[in-house]
């Protein structure tokens, strides 16, 4: 990979249009749709070039299972080409296949130089400009402010005051995106995890190790539970708990709505895509970007009047419609080798924080983390570079924490690590 600048005012404004585009929902922008591709399709031909194309780095075999979801996503959207029959089936195919070729950035994300500059520059320059979207009163800041998720992971060795201003931002940022229950649950899965950092010498490796094994095929259990209706995890508390009722600002109409934080918004999904699948028969290879499922909840809303929803909320769902089980099982590898990787082969705490993050994201890609080009697919794939690469990997914990601070500017110091 060649050296390239990463401070330069293309990427800069780059990192500034992919953090307003991620959360355009609720603003005058909202539904622009040329807008957003130009965006995405200039951020997307930058990382292409960044890369200079060499996907295989180093010639390493360690990037195999990245390479082959990468082609196979690649092939997808090419069958999709031949599939489309009209307008809108070329819009789903082009717009549900850059949040796939979102994981481009993974390639890049393997450079420490790079990480840094992202957030570095999201904070000087992005970061800020929240305050300008807030007379819009758009809906999820949290999709905005997903970078403070990743630096929230090192708070307990971020200097002051920095890290009581990502606490105390974190905290501000839940309360005022309460409707928003990802949100909530990510940003605290980003700031429990990272206890694990005053109990680096009791958790022994063995047992982090079979704790992710557990919580890698956790999902798949309950799926098969769900799917026997022995158990449904979707539908615990859900009812009309009015303690969890809140108010927030609708979608379509101006004013206050009541939602109910514990209601099941996600079973009816799955029922959806098994259904389809077994009706079309796309368990395999899916129905490419191109396609989504029948859908008896939103086929009335489908442009094309065949039923049919383009991308669901949930991550596992659109893999699988779109790219069937073999995608599914692509991605699933890909988690399971990166927690692997930062469980096992890592000489640092942080590593290991980070990659136990990536196996909550895991857990949670089948419940939401829709798959569109925006800061929160861009994350995940810089979480995964940052489990696989070895430059972070092989990083001691001091130098580690001279790293994560130099993002804020911090005048480059040896911080006492005590083991």
């Amino acid at each position: 990979m060649k050296n390239i600048n990463f401070n330069s005012t293309y990427f800069k404004i780059l990192i500034l249009l992919l953090s307003f585009i991620s959360t355009l929902i609720g603003t005058p922008f909202q539904g622009v749709t040329f807008f957003v591709w130009v965006v995405e399709f200039f951020l997307l031909v930058y990382l292409i070039k960044i890369t200079n194309f060499r996907i295989k780095i180093h010639g390493k075999s360690l990037f195999i299972l990245p390479n082959i979801y990468l082609f196979y996503n690649i092939s997808s959207f090419l069958v999709g080409l031949f599939i489309s029959e009209n307008y809108w089936d070329f819009k789903a195919l082009f717009n549900n296949s850059l949040g796939l070729f979102s994981s481009f950035i993974f390639y890049v994300a393997l450079r420490s130089s790079f990480v840094k500059a992202f957030l570095t520059n999201y904070l000087r320059f992005s970061l800020p400009l929240i305050f300008v979207l807030i007379p819009f009163q758009i809906y999820g800041y949290g999709f905005y402010c997903v970078p403070t998720m990743f630096i929230l992971l090192f708070w307990p060795v971020i200097k002051k005051p920095w890290n009581y201003l990502i606490i105390i931002f974190t905290v501000c940022l839940v309360v005022i995106d309460i409707g928003t229950r990802s949100t909530l649950l990510k940003n605290l899965a980003a700031f429990l995890i990272p206890f694990l950092y005053f109990f680096r010498n009791t958790f022994s490796r063995g047992f982090l190790e079979f704790f992710r094994k557990i919580f890698m095929f956790l999902p798949f259990l309950l799926l098969l539970l769900g799917f026997i209706g022995i158990f449904n995890i979707f539908q615990i508390g859900s009812g009309n708990n009015e303690s969890l009722m809140i108010k927030e600002k609708s979608y379509t109409e101006k004013g206050l709505v009541e939602t109910n934080l514990s209601e099941d918004t996600r079973s009816f999904l799955y029922e959806e895509a098994f259904y389809s699948a077994n009706k079309l028969n796309f368990w395999i290879f899916g129905r490419t970007p191109a396609r989504g499922h029948l859908s008896f909840t939103f086929g009335d809303l489908d442009p094309a009047n065949r039923g049919e929803r383009a991308q669901d909320e949930v991550a596992i769902l659109n893999i699988f419609v779109w790219t069937g089980l073999v995608g599914v099982l692509l991605y699933f590898f890909i988690f399971y080798q990166a927690t692997f990787l930062a469980i096992n082969k890592s000489q640092n705490i942080f590593s290991k924080i980070v990659g136990l993050f990536v196996l909550f994201r895991w857990l949670f890609a089948w419940v939401e983390d829709p798959n569109v080009f925006n800061l929160t697919n861009i994350f995940i794939w810089i979480l995964i570079a940052f489990c696989y690469s070895e430059e972070f990997r092989n990083m001691t914990n001091s130098e580690m924490i001279n790293w994560i601070n130099s993002v804020f500017f911090v005048k480059k110091k040896t911080f006492n690590f005590k083991h």
